[in-house]
């Protein structure tokens, strides 16, 4: 796959995210009702590893690709050293063909991070946004975008949400799921600068599989409490 020429290239073949904000349930697994996950406006996130070691997060390849293939809105995470192995060696644009965005989880080099961006220039590549990262913020593709998560996975809401010193597109995750849903969204809104979007794992499991139902609560939660903060904006607005 050629890189782009040049940054004007890059942006003609870029397709942008949903409109933002937007939520991310990740984490379906192969228990996971393909059909029912049609019905989330949200985007599905699904985990790819080489070395999945029987754990239920991370389906079969197979699986993954076939579910890509029947949801609208797809991000696949890269998990590992052996998967990122992978995707740099180009052994994964099958898997990918039907994501709009990829997110590459663990430590990258600038230059690994912008090769990614340049092998994929219509995908979304988010890299995790931590101190061992923090000089991809100087990555300039422009679609690399960023997730912001304190909690490192350990699903624990930060007491205080950050905004990295950037312009990409920037999401939050940690501790995030249905039952503090709107209490965190409505911090998240108060520092979330440019587009932003919002993902959520670990609470939406229950003994270690993907609950549908916690997703769906989630989902509903968030575009109820997203909703009533862009009508209170426009209520508190000055009339023209």
């Amino acid at each position: 796959m050629n890189a782009p020429n040049n940054t004007q290239d890059a942006k003609a073949a870029f397709s942008p995210a949903p409109c933002s904000p937007f939520c991310t349930v990740t984490g379906a697994d192969e228990q996971t009702d393909v059909g029912m996950l049609q019905k989330l406006d949200a985007e599905i996130g699904l985990l790819y590893t080489a070395t999945p070691e029987g754990r239920n997060r991370y389906p079969v390849k197979e699986w993954i690709k076939s579910a890509a293939r029947n949801l609208p809105r797809v991000a696949i995470h890269v998990c590992g050293s052996n998967a990122r192995g992978e995707l740099l060696s180009g052994w994964l644009d099958d898997l990918l063909e039907n994501a709009q965005r990829v997110q590459v989880n663990g430590i990258l080099s600038i230059g690994d991070c912008e090769r990614i961006c340049a092998m994929y220039p219509g995908k979304t590549i988010i890299t995790q946004h931590k101190p061992d990262n923090k000089y991809l913020l100087a990555v300039k593709a422009v679609n690399h975008a960023l997730l912001v998560d304190a909690s490192g996975g350990r699903g624990i809401s930060p007491e205080v949400w950050r905004h990295p010193d950037t312009q990409k597109p920037v999401g939050y995750a940690g501790g995030l799921g249905p039952d503090n849903m709107a209490f965190e969204l409505r911090r998240i809104a108060l520092i979330a600068d440019g587009p932003w979007w919002v993902d959520m794992e670990k609470k939406l499991r229950v003994n270690d599989w993907f609950s549908f139902e916690r997703a769906r609560d989630a989902v509903w939660a968030f575009h109820n409490t997203a909703n009533a903060e862009v009508s209170e904006s426009a209520r508190k607005s000055p009339t023209p």
